[in-house]
């Protein structure tokens, strides 16, 4: 059974649907006994959803004054662009 490393690291492999069968079962195992990494899920999967109505400009067009780290828009910047190509599916 993964680890709730694990699932951390294919979070977004696991939301996209591209886990092969038997890592996405493994998955599966772990969020039915584990209720924290289905929270965490949920709360990952409502970021994803509230960054895309946001609509966050390009890199560049908004100055954080080093509040925000770029690596941390960076990803959420990835994560929305992941989901747009994956409803276009």
């Amino acid at each position: 059974m993964m680890t709730c490393k694990e699932v951390l690291d294919f979070l977004m492999a696991y939301i996209d649907n591209e886990l092969p069968t038997d890592q996405r079962d493994d998955f599966d195992r772990h969020l039915k006994v584990c209720p924290s990494c289905v929270n965490y899920m949920k709360s990952y999967r409502e970021t994803v959803r509230l960054s895309r109505e946001s609509a966050l400009p390009a890199a560049g067009e908004v100055e954080c004054e080093g509040s925000v780290p770029a690596e941390m828009i960076e990803a959420v910047r990835h994560a929305i662009r992941h989901a747009a190509a994956r409803e276009k599916k």
